[in-house]
């Protein structure tokens, strides 16, 4: 399975500040490799989405947790990025295709980082 870019970053992101508590979106960016500018909107959108923990002003940055990581799916990650995998297209065959790739997205960080 192929995911874009932003959604590489958004996961290896996540699990780059589930190690470090309080990480700047620059140090982030850093150690994942991910263009700056691009992982700052991916980290505001995550954060809005209630994946990870924003704090703003000086001292601020980014963090997540290992327990998130072990309840944020993949699923949920893709649904905060707005990209809707589960349209139902009303063939039995796409559909059915849909299920399949929903049990396989239907896991967690942990998992799916393993």
């Amino acid at each position: 399975m192929m995911f874009t870019n932003e959604v590489l970053y958004a996961i290896n992101a996540i699990n780059e500040m589930s190690l470090y508590e309080n990480k700047t979106c620059l140090s982030v960016a850093n150690s994942i490799g991910a263009p700056y500018e691009f992982l700052q909107r991916i980290l505001m959108t995550l954060g809005k989405a209630g994946i990870i923990h924003v704090k703003k002003g000086p001292g601020g940055g980014f963090s997540s947790s290992q327990e998130r990581l072990e309840t944020v799916t993949v699923l949920d990650v893709l649904a905060a990025l707005g990209h809707n995998v589960m349209e139902s297209s009303g063939n039995r065959a796409s559909d059915r295709l849909n299920n399949a790739l929903y049990d396989t997205l239907n896991v967690t960080l942990v998992e799916f980082l393993s």
